[in-house]
């Protein structure tokens, strides 16, 4: 037994899987926090522990959530590695 057959990943998948699977992982993660916050934040919470920031980007308003960037990521992840099991 390997070291990644105990994630449910072939012996001879596990060359860049991992890699690539986190990659596509992120903008799912990241789309999904940027419309929670903005719509988080335009209803004029903070978030509580969410610890919603605001940025400014030239004219526009950027709202993001490094712990909601982390369970959307955390989701999206699980939800790639289960499609490809």
């Amino acid at each position: 037994m390997t070291d990644w057959q105990w994630v449910g990943v072939p012996a001879s998948h596990n060359q860049g899987y991992l890699a690539m699977s986190t990659i596509k992982a992120l903008f799912p993660g990241a789309a999904i926090t940027f419309m929670i916050s903005a719509i988080l934040y335009g209803a004029g919470t903070r978030g509580g522990v969410l610890a919603l920031e605001r940025a400014e980007l030239l004219d526009f308003n950027l709202y993001w959530s490094w712990p909601l960037f982390l369970a959307t990521f955390g989701l999206s992840r699980a939800l790639l590695w289960m499609m490809e099991a």
